[in-house]
């Protein structure tokens, strides 16, 4: 998918336009909170992040309905953009069921999914889950405002990662490929 010039950049414009996540009410700022490392490194990831497809593994159930609140919750990531969808789609999934019941190969992936207080970016998942392939768990703050109608209806969108850190957003819907949209609401 295309979102810009290989591998993928916002002009000066689009980057100051882009839409950040802003700090819910719920996250002190300055706190211990690990959210905090991702709202302060939000310039670098819009600067430097690369578009991939992005899998939901584990939300707040609030934002399946309608609020007026983001909430944190966990993204596969895999860096590998060949990754087909219904792959990612297995490889959340396998994850999702390791909570309470911890794989000998990540006993750390089920505790942080069990936690729900814990924050991650870039927690390497066991290639006894992936299947092989390179893959992260990483918290996010969901944005609603990223998703159609702000609520979250399918499990595969766009994200934008940091290669470096494996941080990463949601990619607003505005930016979303045709293509994109598609695979979304395959997902609902």
């Amino acid at each position: 998918m295309r979102y810009g010039i290989a591998p993928r950049e916002l002009s000066l414009w689009r980057r100051y336009r882009f839409p950040r996540i802003q700090r819910p009410d719920y996250l002190p700022k300055g706190g211990k909170d690990a959210l905090n490392q991702l709202l302060d490194a939000q310039e670098t990831l819009i600067k430097r992040g690369v578009v991939r497809m992005g899998t939901l593994i584990q939300v707040n159930r609030l934002l399946f309905k309608e609020g007026d609140q983001d909430h944190p919750g966990e993204l596969l990531v895999c860096p590998d953009a060949d990754t087909p969808p219904g792959e990612l789609l297995d490889i959340a999934s396998k994850a999702f069921d390791r909570k309470g019941d911890p794989d000998p190969d990540d006993p750390d992936l089920a505790g942080h999914l069990e936690n729900q207080l814990t924050r991650v970016f870039g927690m390497r998942i066991a290639p006894s889950i992936t299947g092989g392939r390179t893959a992260y768990c990483s918290t996010t703050i969901f944005r609603r405002e990223s998703f159609p109608d702000s609520i979250i209806r399918g499990r595969l969108f766009p994200i934008l990662v940091d290669p470096q850190t494996y941080m990463a957003m949601v990619l607003p819907h505005p930016y979303w490929t045709p293509e994109s949209h598609a695979i979304y609401e395959s997902t609902t």
